[in-house]
């Protein structure tokens, strides 16, 4: 049944004015009708034109009525009838549209461009008369030979041209006749085929109709296989028990499932072994093209593929896999014969490898397991409950049950798809589109009962397509046996066939990949590789839906496919699509009886040598050439391509042949797709002369000529190194206003200075291509790593504001910092960025990146990194590679988050480390990748207590898939392309943003001197060093102590101003068996630090301030009552800050110490000590000693303030001297009392600091002349509520009387807070709250709880009292279903965001506020919504929808 495609109708075919495709029962129809309303050929008048156009039009109706024949008709003999008339005026068609091409202009020799025109042309005639060009030094003929010359040329042209109009007119007296002839027959069909039978069409999706491949095809089969099934062939391949190498083939027949399941396994499992590969067999295998493809996946060298001799392939992948794990699928075995062939190629030893085949036969399943049969796994049909539940899985998109009262039809269906999961699902899909019981009746009649179930199932469905999809589907047969398609080139070659229509001014490449995801929906073919947000990237077809569209595809002359292995293939008359498919052959031929003038599209695979005379196919559009060669430096001639100027796609793909494309190439001038994956003599020098290029892609060597901003149709570029070509090309980039896909690459052949240089005008220019949404960065064939500096393209942000993909290989590209302004790229998807520096604010940034899907980090250096319930709510995917664990889960962090790839040394890992990565917390997470350095094969029990170490943090409830890979050591040079041999440590000599130095040392244990000089600004030390060598340097500006286990304290010089260091920044992490004595010590000699940073040092219990360390000792020692172990344990838990840090110490961040306690000096002095010390005693208490400290903050110290509070919960805390207070996971306060004296704090951020803190003591801080502008407060519950800042109390108005008013207690107050963002809604959303801060707050974050469903009306109308607000965002509502109404009473506002706020069906029905600049709405899923904010397009200036 056929899809009634509205642009059918009579009406629009007969006058050719909407954009008809080309498809497989129509042909060419669409096209021709189009092209008559122009086309003039010379030497036919008008008016026979006209007549052809007439009898054509009536033609094409009767074609397109016909072609909506039921299915149920097929074996009727009126309707092979039909079929026999369909195809004489589909020939027809075709037929005329060629002659058109031929003789309208478009064809003609004066009319092709000069390129076309002198090899075509001129140069055939003078070989006809046999002339040559006047040679030099023949004078005596001068002008009279030229004449003579010019005359017989001008004779021939004049004769030539009476003969073309002689032939036009024969030829269009043949096609007359042949209309003349179709429409009598048609007569006679139309009288056969009376009464006309009545059409039931198929039920069709809009063609613009977006698809969730997501849920789809092959993840839908997935649910037909049991657990006991999976764990059975998991039990049977022993992954962890036998070293041997151990081959498991799954037997079953065709359908059951075997390649999906091996994919599951496949696609689980591989993360555990150093390679892996799937490869896809077919009845005749490509043996060179099998192994080379095996080579290529299992990442050898690229050398080991240079020559294309069976046996030289066989021996590289011996060579590679020896000594390593690796693990292999081969799907779909055919026969012994090939399994004895590939099985050479993978070496046998102890390192736990596997392999698992697939095949329908018993004894090659047995051949591959050595005849032992118990290893060999048999796949078995599903039975009934299995059928039901995956049926039903599908067409529910859940494991539901059908209701009772209709059961008996859905269970008749699935028992006819005989528990064949590839027929339920192709059945389910169908039936999901299809509501009405009535049609599920009517499909369950015509479905067949015949011993082939599954094969007249496949047959059933693609009747049922409409006809957009069968075309579609009928090209894959294209392709050879077991290929894998790529989604990118197989829409451009639809696009450049003419499949597709344009639909209300859509994209026909948009349309494009719709119907292939569509195609992947509905199971007619499988997914193979998708991106993190579902999308299908490559696909291949199941040998079952293979054969079926050959057939079909042969018997609609859609696609004729020639193979080797053919020995007298039936072709029809004139052959339009040509597929050659002559795979490892070197002496195939292509079958005489092809009329070659006729071939539209041309696929060829095979021997160079065996490639046909490209240009006797002079009508080509579609030119596909996969070739391969025996031999290096094998040239392919393609310089006579642009005869073939109708081309619209050219693709040409070598291994190691070089190409010759001719000096100019502007004769193409339809091609649409040039691609050439393959080495190039040289670049046209006109390509950028190609008007209607689309998509441009050449080996990363090649440099373009000058001009590329000609090529003003771009879309894609590729590649473009950023290395060879000139600055006036980056520059021309920002001409290419429609490119969408930008790839580039770097060569080291040219200086880094002159890559950076364009790299900085690359980023001047982005922000001109208004369209980019894909840029990329990979390092260029054959170069070696090497490491520039990507701050150029910081000034191209935002822009452009449509990016969704930018990956830049840290190999190559590294920012100094993360560009601030990333975080405006609303559309960003993936990102791939490396940085010198990573921080916690970075991580801010990238988490308010709404449609983050994938995100790959890397740094080299990095602050412990912490991931809450905040941003990064669609991230599926994130990878994390640094030498040292340093990133920690909180609850609610990354709800998304399935694949999580983290790698560090082992070496870093301490005791607690693996509790504190929090893995337990990521809910959604399946699969998680730790690479793990420093562990060697031998080390068996150490890799044992890691994995059982790591297991016991994850969350088992989820089945998370876990591989850990044990290799030598992780480098830096692994991620950031440096050639510093040194692990764990930044590469030498490196700038940092401030223009200093990072120097990377590694001090191994009995070196004598640690490699520095006295002009370094910075020192970062991991490991054991040497104590003595700290004092040599006087200039140092920052140190670093990270995961040592001891602190290397300077030895005192001969006076005490020798021994100072001028550090101005110390940052200590992770100290091991350091104890806070040495820490201490070390402070004692830095009398210029204004930065200290103590992050996880789980060893320092206590810290005071405002003492030194002679007078605590002394006081210790004092102390006759404390043993001498209890001593020493508090003399290394202790941490003191020394006096001098009092007037130079201004900024302070401690966190991660989770038993640190803040103590007051008389608490832990004793009472003799504290009356020698007098000045200790009457010292301000806690931190406000630190009279010169700015920012303060203390994260992830629960017990920090415990003591203090208990013994001195009144007094004042920190120093006045404070600007910016961060709390984070701090307990132990209940008020805000304790800030009140903070009258300079400008910025406040509590959170997570108790469920009973309140906010009374904050109304100091917002009134009476102080600062503070933001303030954050999140996990406090009741934070808010209750709270009046203007208290009122009851006065009586007369003595005596009971009457009662309300007055102030003090004149209202009015704030300075601007910013404020807080999850505790329902306490601040009160009227004397809004009120104070009515005149000031400017941006208002409201985050939400699990319940909250709606806001009440007191709530609305405190909101409206927010008047100076310009920035509203409510986030994270579950349940919310309506935004507060009333405002558009908030006349200032001008951005309002609404983030994952799922429920939310409508806008304000009393509307938005005119000031509105900008609406954001992202991750609602709520399409009403949506709706409704495209509906304000034109209205609001900035409108954001996901």
């Amino acid at each position: 049944m056929e899809d009634p495609d509205p642009e059918y109708s009579a009406d629009s075919l007969h006058g050719g004015t909407m954009d008809v495709p080309v498809t497989a029962s129509l042909g060419s129809m669409g096209p021709l009708l189009r092209q008559l309303q122009y086309s003039q050929p010379k030497g036919v008048s008008v008016a026979k034109i006209q007549l052809l156009k007439d009898g054509l039009g009536e033609l094409c109706i009767s074609l397109k009525n016909l072609s909506e024949l039921t299915a149920e008709d097929e074996e009727d003999g009126s309707s092979f009838t039909a079929k026999w008339w369909m195809k004489l005026v589909r020939e027809l068609c075709y037929d005329t549209e060629d002659y058109l091409d031929d003789h309208s202009g478009a064809g003609d020799a004066c009319a092709r461009p000069r390129s076309a025109r002198r090899l075509g042309g001129f140069r055939v005639c003078r070989q006809n008369l046999q002339w040559r060009p006047t040679q030099i030094g023949e004078k005596d003929q001068g002008r009279r030979g030229g004449a003579f010359i010019r005359l017989l040329n001008n004779t021939s042209t004049r004769s030539t041209n009476l003969k073309r109009r002689y032939q036009t007119a024969i030829t269009f007296s043949e096609l007359m006749a042949r209309v003349e002839d179709a429409s009598e027959r048609q007569r006679e069909l139309f009288f056969q085929l009376a009464p006309w039978k009545t059409i039931e069409p198929a039920d069709h999706d809009p063609v613009h109709m977006k698809i969730n491949t997501a849920s789809g095809g092959q993840r839908s089969l997935v649910f037909g296989f049991e657990e006991p099934t999976m764990n059975s062939l998991i039990d049977l391949l022993a992954f962890e028990e036998e070293k041997q190498l151990k081959v498991v083939p799954i037997f079953g027949p065709a359908g059951a499932g075997k390649s999906t399941l091996a994919r599951t396994l496949y696609d689980k499992y591989r993360g555990k072994f150093q390679c892996w590969a799937f490869v896809r067999m077919s009845r005749n295998p490509d043996m060179r093209k099998l192994l080379t493809g095996v080579l290529s996946q299992i990442k050898a060298p690229p050398d080991y593929a240079a020559f294309s001799d069976v046996h030289h392939l066989i021996d590289n992948i011996i060579k590679h896999l020896q000594g390593k794990r690796f693990f292999v699928i081969i799907d779909e075995l055919w026969s012994t014969s090939a399994w004895d062939v590939i099985s050479r190629a993978f070496p046998h030893g102890d390192f736990f490898s596997r392999i698992i085949t697939t095949t329908q036969f018993e004894d090659v399943a047995l051949a591959c397991c050595g005849f032992q049969s118990e290893y060999v796994f048999k796949m078995r049909l599903l039975n009934d409950d299995q059928s039901r539940k995956l049926f039903f899985s599908v067409i529910f998109r859940s494991e539901g049950v059908c209701p009772p009262d209709s059961q008996e039809v859905p269970y008749r269906i699935i028992r006819k798809c005989g528990g064949f999961p590839l027929a339920i699902l192709h059945i389910a899909s169908l039936l999901a589109r299809e509501p009405k019981l009535e049609k599920w009746v009517h499909i369950q009649n015509s479905l067949p009962s015949t011993s082939e179930g599954l094969k007249e199932v496949v047959r059933f469905i693609y009747n049922n397509f409409p006809s957009r999809l069968k075309t579609c589907l009928l090209y894959f047969s294209t392709y050879p046996e077991g290929s894998v398609i790529k989604k990118d080139e197989l829409v451009k070659q639809w696009v450049a066939e003419g499949f597709l229509g344009a639909v209300d001014g859509q994209d026909t490449e948009k349309i494009a990949g719709d119907y292939f995801d569509e195609l992947v929906i509905r199971g007619m073919i499988q997914a193979v590789d998708t991106n993190h947000n579902g999308r299908v990237l490559t696909c291949t077809v199941h040998q079952i839906v293979l054969n079926l569209i050959r057939h079909k595809s042969m018997e609609e002359n859609l696609v004729i496919t020639v193979n080797y292995f053919q020995s007298a293939p039936a072709l029809p008359d004139k052959v339009r699509r040509l597929s050659i498919q002559f795979g490892g052959a070197k002496s195939a031929k292509i079958p005489e009886n092809i009329r070659m003038p006729q071939v539209r599209s041309l696929i060829f695979c095979g021997f160079f040598k065996c490639v046909p005379a490209i240009l006797d196919y002079r009508l080509l559009r579609v030119l596909i050439l996969h070739i391969w060669a025996d031999q290096d430096e094998t040239s392919f001639d393609l310089t006579g391509i642009c005869e073939l100027f109708r081309l619209r796609y050219l693709k040409i793909e070598c291994d190691i042949i070089t190409v010759d494309l001719p000096d100019e190439i502007r004769g193409l001038q339809y091609l649409e797709t040039l691609q050439v994956d393959a080495k190039l003599s040289a670049v046209p020098s006109d390509i950028v002369h190609l008007n209607k290029l689309l998509h441009l892609r050449l080996p990363s060597e090649c440099i373009l000529p000058h001009g590329v901003g000609h090529m003003a149709s771009l879309r894609t570029l590729g590649y473009f190194d950023l290395g060879s070509n000139s600055e006036d090309n980056v520059i021309d980039l920002c001409k290419l206003t429609n490119l969408q896909d930008l790839h580039l690459t770097c060569s080291t052949e040219q200086s880094t200075e002159n890559v950076e240089n364009n790299m900085q005008l690359l980023g001047s220019i982005l922000e001109k291509l208004g369209n980019l949404q894909s840029l990329t960065l990979i390092l260029a064939a054959g170069s070696s790593s090497m490491s520039i500096s990507c701050d150029g393209l910081i000034s191209a942000f935002p822009s452009p504001a449509r990016l969704q993909r930018l990956e830049l290989l840290p190999r190559i590209c590294i920012f100094s910092s993360l560009p601030r302004r990333i975080g405006e790229l609303r559309t960003l998807c993936i990102l791939k960025i490396a940085v010198r520096v990573l921080s916690m604010n970075d991580i801010d940034i990238l988490q308010g990146l709404p449609a983050l899907t994938a995100l790959s980090l890397s740094s080299r250096r990095v602050d412990w990194i912490i991931f809450d319930n905040r941003g990064f709510r669609v991230l599926k995917y994130f990878k994390f590679m640094y030498t040292a664990p340093c990133l920690s889960f909180l609850r609610g962090a990354m709800p998304n988050v399935q694949k999580l790839r983290v790698g560090f040394n082992a070496n870093r890992i301490k005791q607690h480390s693996w509790t504190t990565f929090g893995f337990k917390h990521l809910a959604s997470l399946r699969e998680l990748s730790i690479k793990l350095g420093g562990i060697g094969a031998h080390e068996s029990d150490k890799r044992t207590t890691y994995l059982s170490d790591m297991m016991a943090t994850i969350n088992t409830e989820n089945s998370v898939s876990v591989n850990i890979k044990f290799v030598d050591q992780l480098y830096y040079e692994q991620y950031y392309g440096t050639q510093d041999e040194a692990p764990d440590l930044p590469p030498k000599k490196d700038e940092d943003e401030h223009g200093q130095a990072d120097i990377g040392i590694t001090a191994p244990s009995g070196s004598s001197r640690l490699p520095i000089t006295d002009d370094e600004a910075r020192l970062e030390i991991t490991g054991e060093g040497d104590r003595h060598s700290l004092d040599q340097v006087f200039s140092l500006k920052t140190l670093v102590y990270d995961s040592t286990d001891r602190l290397f304290v300077p030895i005192r010089g001969h006076g005490e101003v020798e021994s100072q260091l001028s550090a101005e920044h110390l940052v200590v992490r992770k100290l091991g068996g350091a104890s806070g004595k040495e820490l201490t010590q070390l402070l004692t000699r830095l009398p210029r630090l204004s930065t200290l940073e103590i992050k996880w040092c789980g060893n320092i219990t206590q810290v005071a301030v405002g003492v030194t360390l002679q007078q605590v000792l002394s006081a210790i020692a004092s102390d006759d009552s404390d043993s001498e172990v209890e001593q020493e344990k508090e003399e290394n838990g202790l941490l003191l800050f020394p006096d001098h840090l009092s007037d130079s110490l201004c900024k302070l961040k401690i966190s991660f110490c989770q038993e640190l306690v803040l103590m007051e000096p008389p608490t832990f002095l004793p009472p003799r000590a504290a009356n020698r010390n007098n000045k200790i005693e009457t010292r301000r208490g806690g931190l406000q000693a630190l009279r010169s400290l700015q920012e303060l903050e203390i994260c992830d110290c629960p017990m920090f303030l415990s003591a203090y509070l208990a013994s001195s919960p009144s007094l004042h805390i920190f120093p006045s001297s404070l600007q910016s207070l961060v709390l984070f996971l701090v307990e132990g306060m209940e008020t805000l009392e304790l800030l009140s004296n903070l009258t300079s704090l400008t910025s406040l951020d509590l959170q997570y600091c108790g469920q009973d803190l309140r906010c009374e003591g904050l109304g100091p801080l917002l009134t009476a002349g102080s600062r503070l502008s933001k303030l954050i407060v999140h996990g406090s519950p009741r934070f808010f509520a209750g709270w009046d800042p203007n208290p009122r109390q009851v006065v009586l108005q007369d003595e005596g009387r009971e009457e009662q008013q309300l007055q102030l207690v003090s004149s209202p107050s009015t704030s300075k807070l601007q910013e404020l963002e807080t999850d505790e809604v329902t306490g601040l959303l009160a009227a004397p709250i809004c009120s104070l801060l009515s005149s000031s707050l400017t941006k208002l974050e409201l985050r939400g709880t699990e319940e909250m469903e709606h806001f009440s009306k007191e709530q609305e109308d405190a909101l409206h009292l927010l008047a100076s607000l310009q920035e509203l965002k409510f986030i994270i509502f579950d349940k919310l279903q309506h935004l507060p109404a009333g405002l558009h009473k908030l006349t200032n506002l001008k951005i309002l965001e609404i983030s994952s706020c799922p429920a939310v069906r409508s806008l304000p029905t009393d509307g938005l506020p005119k000031s509105l600049r900008k609406l954001d709405i992202c991750i609602c899923g709520n399409e009403e919504l949506k709706q409704q904010c495209r509906g304000l397009v034109g209205t609001i200036s900035e409108i954001y929808v996901d």
